[in-house]
C-alpha cells in the first residue's frame, strides 16, 4: 500500500502517516453570515486551535462527513486528527491566505480517507472573532464542500491506469465483438435519452444535483447554528451559576453585618457577652432561630450592674472599637448621690441612642462597616 498522497509531503510515523500542510479554509467573504474571513481573522482561528492543542492536547478529529446532530456520538468514527495549524497562500491562479494543518492518519484508515478526498471544516463560535476555532475536519466524497481546496488523492496516474484497463479489454475481444458492444451501448444511450424527453414531470438530473448541493449547504448552516447556540447556552449557564454564587456571598456578608449591629445593640442594653463568640454562633442560623436566640439573650444573659465601670480592655475583647466612640460610664459616688446616679442614667441613655443610630445607618446602606457607622452616629447624637 502506497502511503503517500499526491501533491503533499508525507512522513511515516510508525502507526500513522503525517500528511503535511493540507489546505482547509481560505480567506473569503461569506455573504450568508455577513462575515469577512480575512487574513487577520484566519490568524486568530489558527492561534485558538494551536492554543487548545498546547493546553489540553485537543486536536481536531477527522470525521467522515459532517456531524449528525441526532446520531449517537459514540458511533461516530474518527479517522485521524488535525494539528500544527498555520497560514500560507493557496491557489495557482488567485493566491489567497489559507489555513493549513498537518493530518495524522492511522495506517489502517488510509484507504478510507482516500475515498473521501474533499474537506470541509466545522467552525465553532464563528460569530465571535476572538474565540472561533475549528472543531472537526469533515472528509467528504460526492458532497460539494463550501470551499474548493483540492483533493487528497493516492499518488498514481488515473490516465495511465485507464489506458491499461482499456488495453486489457481490447486484447480480450476481436474487432467484431467490439463493434457489437459499441452498438449495444449506443442503443441503450438513445433509449435512455428518449425516456428522459417523454417524462415531463421528472426533474433534470443536473437540477437535482444542484438541489442536493443546496440542501447540503442549508443543513451545514443549521448544524453550525445549532452548535453555536448550544455552546452559547452552556457559557451563559456557567456565568449564571457564578453570579448566583456571588449573590449568595454578598447576601451572607450583608446578613452578618446586620446581625453584628443587632448584637451591638443588645450589648448596649447592658448585657454581658463576647460579641465575636455570639456572631459565630448566629452566623448559620435561619431568621426564625436567630430571632429566638435574641429573645433568649435578653431573657437569660446577665446585665452589668448599675454604677460599674466598663473597662477599655473588656470592650476591646468584644471586637469593636467603642472605646474610641462611646464615653465610659462612670461609677457611682461612694455616697450614692442622686446627681451621680442621674449622670450615669443619662450616659447610658446616650450610649443606647448612639447604637440605635448606628444600626439605622447600616440598615439604610449608608455604611457597611459598623465601626464607621458608630463614629457617624456619635456626631448625630450630641
Amino acid at each position: 500500500m502506497n502511503p503517500e498522497f499526491e501533491n503533499f509531503e508525507c512522513e511515516d510515523k510508525g502507526n500513522y502517516i503525517l500528511v503535511k500542510s493540507v489546505p482547509l479554509f481560505d480567506a473569503h467573504d461569506d455573504d450568508d453570515i455577513d462575515i469577512s474571513f480575512d487574513k487577520e481573522r484566519l490568524e486568530k482561528i489558527v492561534n485558538n486551535n494551536n492554543r487548545r492543542i498546547a493546553d489540553t492536547g485537543d486536536k481536531s478529529p477527522l470525521i467522515p462527513g459532517h456531524q449528525n446532530l441526532f446520531a449517537d456520538e459514540e458511533s461516530c468514527d474518527i479517522l485521524g486528527y488535525g494539528t500544527n495549524y498555520h497560514i500560507k497562500d493557496f491557489g495557482n491562479v488567485k493566491p489567497r491566505p489559507t489555513i493549513h494543518a498537518d493530518l495524522e492518519i492511522p495506517k489502517e484508515n488510509l484507504e478510507r480517507v482516500r475515498k473521501l478526498p474533499r474537506r470541509s471544516i466545522e467552525l465553532l463560535d464563528y460569530m465571535d472573532e476572538d474565540n472561533a476555532y475549528i472543531d472537526c475536519i469533515a472528509l467528504l466524497g460526492h458532497t460539494t464542500p463550501a470551499r474548493s481546496l483540492g483533493l487528497l488523492k493516492k499518488n498514481n496516474k488515473p490516465v495511465a491506469k485507464y489506458s491499461y484497463e482499456l488495453n486489457v479489454i481490447r486484447s480480450a475481444m476481436d474487432r467484431e465483438e467490439l463493434k457489437t458492444l459499441i452498438k449495444e451501448c449506443m442503443a441503450e444511450a438513445e433509449q435512455a435519452k428518449a425516456c428522459a424527453k417523454n417524462d415531463d414531470e421528472e426533474e433534470p438530473l443536473a437540477q437535482s444535483a444542484e438541489d442536493d448541493k443546496d440542501k447540503d449547504k442549508e443543513n451545514d448552516k443549521m448544524k453550525n447554528a445549532y452548535e453555536q447556540e448550544r455552546r452559547r447556552y452552556s457559557r451563559l449557564e456557567n456565568e449564571n451559576k457564578a453570579m448566583q454564587a456571588r449573590l449568595a456571598e454578598l447576601e451572607k456578608t450583608s446578613m452578618l453585618a446586620q446581625r453584628k449591629a443587632d448584637l451591638i445593640g443588645v450589648e448596649a442594653e447592658g448585657f454581658i457577652f463576647d460579641i465575636n463568640d455570639e456572631l459565630d454562633a448566629v452566623s448559620e442560623m435561619d431568621a426564625k432561630s436567630y430571632a429566638k436566640h435574641l429573645e433568649r439573650m435578653r431573657k437569660n444573659y446577665s446585665k452589668a450592674p448599675i454604677g460599674s465601670v466598663i473597662s477599655g480592655s473588656i470592650i476591646k475583647k468584644t471586637g469593636s472599637v467603642r472605646h474610641d466612640v462611646v464615653p465610659l460610664i462612670p461609677s457611682a459616688a461612694a455616697d450614692g448621690s442622686v446627681a451621680d446616679y442621674e449622670a450615669q442614667r443619662q450616659m447610658t441613655a446616650r450610649t443606647e441612642k448612639i447604637f440605635q443610630a448606628a444600626q439605622k445607618l447600616v440598615n439604610t446602606g449608608k455604611f457597611k462597616n459598623i465601626d464607621d457607622a458608630l463614629t457617624a452616629a456619635r456626631e448625630e447624637v450630641k
